[in-house]
């Protein structure tokens, strides 16, 4: 069954689904299944036709139409939609049909009460500036990290203790590590350095395409940094004693943003802008599966 809950910025959430769900029902929702372009063109001045140059995937405008009980309380529900879609703030939307579930930001742009018929009827316009929809949670990969060996409740064996080394973790020594967007379209990502001693030069190298990122700075124990290579995102910024400073600038010439494809891609870590790995660095991938549609 078709569900859709919406969540604002105050934390205030509703349901709609095909029954009758907190005094509401979804007649319909347009705009979760669509997908529009603008296709941009140059008119061919000695041919027929025209000549593609790109394409923009548009903003995404969702429409629910919702309907109350005949007897219901028309103003209290009225004031409801009000609560959960305010005019100068946004939020989350969430769709399941039973097999997925993806997740939007959205803005309200108009919500339109008739009040002609006794079962009063509400049409509520959202707007996506980022039209792609996302999985409920991200994707984080991890290169070259430490993974816990024990778990509470936990118990040491007294008599081991006098001749075993009891291990609280491992290091993982993954040179390669792969990360898979499901999604239809490229993705950026938020990459953090977490240094636990000297690292000069930490940096990453797509394996299949050559492409890198550099920082050229010394981290120190403690220190770390997270660069973010979305669209409309793009930062680097040093996390150092508790205080954040903008670091962009420390980006090497020739560094890419890198993107996720869709399909595998397959990282490796630099130090001074050639691989190697060190038990003082830590890296983690951070990513948001964009979907055309839910």
């Amino acid at each position: 069954m078709k569900s859709i809950t919406v969540t604002n910025e105050q934390g205030f959430s509703m349901t709609f689904t095909e029954v009758y769900t907190d005094g509401f029902l979804l007649e319909n929702a347009t705009g979760v299944q669509e997908a529009k372009a603008d296709v941009i063109r140059t008119d061919n001045a000695m041919g027929d036709g025209s000549i593609w140059n790109s394409s923009r995937m548009k903003e995404r405008n969702i429409v629910l139409t919702l309907r109350d009980l005949p007897h219901a309380d028309h103003r209290r529900n009225r004031a409801r939609l009000y609560r959960l879609f305010p005019i100068k703030s946004g939020g989350t939307l969430t769709y399941t049909d039973g097999t997925v579930t993806r997740v939007i930001p959205v803005y309200c742009e108009s919500v339109v009460a008739d009040a002609k018929n006794l079962a009063n009827s509400f049409t509520i316009s959202l707007i996506s500036p980022n039209p792609y929809f996302t999985d409920p949670e991200p994707t984080d990969v991890a290169l070259a990290a430490w993974e816990g060996a024990f778990e509470f409740d936990f118990e040491f064996d007294a008599q081991a203790l006098d001749t075993d080394v009891q291990e609280f973790g491992t290091r993982t020594e993954d040179l390669i590590v792969t990360c898979e967007n499901a999604g239809d379209v490229p993705c950026g990502f938020v990459l953090t350095f977490s240094a636990a001693g000297t690292i000069a030069d930490p940096g990453i190298l797509n394996v299949d395409t050559g492409e890198q990122l550099t920082l050229s700075l010394t981290l120190g124990a403690g220190d770390s940094v997270a660069v973010d290579t979305r669209f409309g995102h793009r930062t680097a910024v040093l996390t150092s004693g508790g205080v954040q400073y903008n670091v962009f600038r420390y980006i090497t010439a020739g560094s890419t943003f890198l993107q996720l494809p869709p399909g595998e891609s397959h990282f490796t870590a630099t130090l001074g802008g050639s691989a190697a790995t060190s038990a003082d660095l830590d890296i983690s991938i951070r990513y948001e599966t964009n979907y055309i549609g839910a």
